[in-house]
């Protein structure tokens, strides 16, 4: 309050809108801007697509172009779930599983098509909260898309035992070991369940 006080009666210097580019200008005649000597109300007639590429290339493009550009905006649009794959996992190591799990659901809605990984996540999350039998969904779902990944199975083996389905993590340790002779912790973890 005392900053304004101050400011009272103070009169800032004005200065005229202008683009240092010289992209956008004021018609002196109709006082309508332009944008790369097209009049905005004119290119308020145009699609969004292809005032976009007006505006990158400076010349209005044909309708194919602007399929092209409305092509590449909605394959942008459906990338956008990575983002949020991403901000998930963070949210995960970082021990903020609820907000994981929403982001990790909105990944889900807004991918075109069913991944593993997603499933994956999905899982994870599931298992943290303790809600094991959605977990145990989840991973055999991802397995359904990619069943040649073995760490899925190691982690549907985990969510069985932890449920008691001590035969049914048995028979899917089997699984990954078929998919990956090697690998320890489904190895370790068969053992633990003979033992």
């Amino acid at each position: 309050i005392e900053a304004l006080n101050q400011m009272v009666g103070a009169q800032h210097r004005r200065e005229t809108l202008k683009d240092a580019s010289g992209a956008s200008m004021m018609d002196p005649k109709t006082q309508v801007s332009k944008i790369h000597n097209t009049s905005i109300l004119d290119a308020s007639m145009s699609t969004f697509e292809a005032n976009l590429v007006h505006a990158l290339t400076r010349q209005y493009t044909c309708e194919y172009g602007e399929k092209i550009a409305n092509y590449l905006l909605k394959k942008e649009e459906q990338e956008d779930w990575r983002q949020y794959v991403l901000l998930a996992r963070c949210q995960l190591q970082d021990g903020r599983t609820e907000e994981a799990k929403l982001n990790a659901a909105r990944a889900s809605n807004l991918c075109p098509n069913p991944r593993a990984d997603i499933h994956n996540l999905l899982g994870v999350i599931a298992r943290r909260t303790k809600e094991l039998k959605e977990a145990m969904q989840h991973f055999e779902q991802a397995i359904e898309i990619l069943p040649i990944d073995h760490r899925l199975y190691y982690n549907l083996a985990i969510t069985c035992r932890d449920l008691g389905h001590t035969s049914k993590a048995q028979d899917v340790l089997d699984r990954a070991l078929q998919i990956a002779p090697k690998y320890k912790k489904a190895k370790q973890l068969r053992k633990a369940l003979k033992g």
